[in-house]
């Protein structure tokens, strides 16, 4: 019990971490894009910040 219990709130902590960042993607970044995961994201705002430069 020692060792399940916190890995189990950890698991539970990481999911609603990363349902937390899609959430505020989709809210604040862009609500029609569909990202695939995080790395997607991060790539999906290099791209447009390096076009804004252009």
């Amino acid at each position: 019990m020692r060792t399940v219990v916190p890995i189990a709130v950890t698991v539970w902590a990481f999911a609603r971490f990363y349902y937390f960042c899609f959430y505020v993607i989709e809210r604040y970044i862009d609500g029609s894009f569909r990202f695939s995961g995080l790395s997607s994201v991060a790539a999906y705002l290099l791209r447009k910040r390096a076009r804004a430069r252009e």
